[in-house]
């Protein structure tokens, strides 16, 4: 069987068809073409986003990541995951792989708000949370389950490395720090540590 590279034009079709969202944008991140996936999934037409920063479109707590990138301006790969505004003012979870070389980003993602919404629904039976830290810029991000066992309200509450170690037990707080240090100066690549919290 002979394959060939696709011609610029089937390569459009193959964008258009499928339901990964394909974009390429200048070095801050503004949309500059945008396959029809983005009406498919979100709602808005490619026309109404050309121009948008991808920043903007992606929720307060997720950002970091992007803003980081823009502001080292080299080549880089990035795979993040997190919330963009829909059309209808709904947050859906996507899977973003972005690429910037040439001065310009390449953008796919995917849909996995699905996925995000089993991982709920199965942390709130087994009574389960869950949370992830960004150790270069120390914000953090937790499942609504967290909120629960914690019992803070997610609209008042800001968690960070600092009020999650308020939480515990004074008695352990300094080994949760130790491994953590651990952890950051690559001792260990897995730390569990259990801890009773107030």
């Amino acid at each position: 069987m002979q394959t060939t590279r696709p011609s610029s034009s089937e390569a459009e079709r193959l964008a258009e068809l499928g339901s990964v969202l394909l974009a390429t944008a200048d070095a801050d991140l503004r949309l500059i073409f945008l396959n029809r996936a983005w009406e498919r999934v979100l709602g808005w037409l490619p026309e109404e986003l050309a121009g948008t920063s991808l920043i903007d479109l992606v929720h307060p707590e997720d950002r970091h990541p992007l803003v980081r990138a823009v502001a080292e301006a080299g080549p880089m790969e990035l795979r993040i995951d997190g919330r963009v505004s829909a059309r209808d003012g709904e947050w859906r979870w996507m899977s973003w792989e972005l690429r910037y070389e040439d001065g310009r980003w390449c953008v796919a993602a995917q849909d996995t708000t699905d996925r995000h919404e089993r991982l709920a629904d199965a942390q709130r039976v087994a009574a389960l949370g869950s949370f992830e830290l960004d150790v270069a810029t120390g914000s953090m991000w937790w499942s609504d389950q967290l909120y629960a066992i914690y019992g803070v309200d997610a609209a008042r509450f800001e968690p960070t490395l600092e009020a999650v170690i308020a939480f515990m037990d004074p008695d352990e707080r300094a080994r949760v720090e130790a491994a953590y240090a651990r952890v950051l100066n690559g001792a260990g690549q897995e730390e569990v540590v259990d801890v009773r919290i107030v």
